[in-house]
């Protein structure tokens, strides 16, 4: 059986597509040996009022509070926040959740529309990396989530190598961390974002990295962790989780 340290990106039944009660999802990380989850909760503000999101993850935290007394996992009290820069009053509130441990940034709508629906119309590529931009500038998060998420709908994709290291510069520079995404194994057939990205992240300095399976269920929890840690760990990097807001390596 594999072993998994950490997996950084799990959505529990308080996500709008998952099912998964948080005691089932402790239950298959301890059978794995993981030491550390993080429960990342979808946040989406144009979806669902900021009280609502206030109050399904508190409920979330409360439930975490409780299953914590019964494993020797740390659970970290994430939440992946969609378009996190267009929202910055709905931002504040959520952060005053004092027990929020990690915020996971990530872009799945382009123009108010879905990211597949958006996906195969002009410009939509370099239009995704500008609204990231955006995002790695303007709002306060600890994680970049799945870089390249657009190659999921797309038979091609070729996004422009400066648009890319515009984008990995800055999260070098304001410190948020790559998050290598196992869920594109299944998706894509390699990881978000892919290996030629994470080498150029490596070649321009970036050392910092979280591995999350991004599982929505009971079978991909940790799922392609191992691989994608032995296919990147000649880079060296630092590998780690959040925690109370801070990085801190494994």
């Amino acid at each position: 059986m594999e072993r998994i340290t950490a997996d950084m990106h799990i959505h529990s039944k308080y996500s709008f597509d998952s099912s998964l009660k948080i005691k089932y999802i402790l239950k298959r990380m301890e059978e794995l040996h993981a030491k550390y989850i993080a429960i990342t909760d979808h946040v989406e503000f144009s979806n669902q009022p900021v009280n609502e999101v206030m109050q399904r993850i508190r409920m979330r935290n409360l439930k975490i509070d409780e299953l914590s007394k019964g494993t020797d996992i740390t659970i970290i009290k994430g939440v992946e926040v969609s378009e996190p820069h267009l929202y910055p009053s709905a931002m504040e509130s959520l952060k005053s959740l004092e027990d929020i441990d990690y915020i996971v940034g990530s872009i799945h709508h382009l123009c108010d529309a879905s990211m597949k629906k958006m996906a195969c119309t002009e410009g939509a590529t370099n239009l995704y990396f500008e609204s990231m931009l955006n995002m790695i500038h303007s709002a306060d998060i600890d994680t970049l989530a799945h870089l390249d998420y657009m190659k999921r709908y797309l038979t091609t994709f070729n996004p422009d190598p400066k648009l890319v290291d515009e984008v990995l510069k800055a999260i070098i520079a304001k410190d948020i961390i790559l998050e290598i995404n196992t869920s594109g194994m299944r998706r894509c057939k390699e990881t978000f974002p892919s290996p030629d990205i994470v080498k150029r992240y490596a070649e321009l300095g970036g050392k910092k990295v979280v591995y999350g399976s991004d599982a929505h269920t009971l079978e991909q929890l940790g799922d392609y962790i191992p691989e994608a840690h032995e296919d990147f760990k000649d880079y060296n990097f630092e590998e780690g989780i959040v925690l109370k807001r801070e990085f801190r390596k494994i």
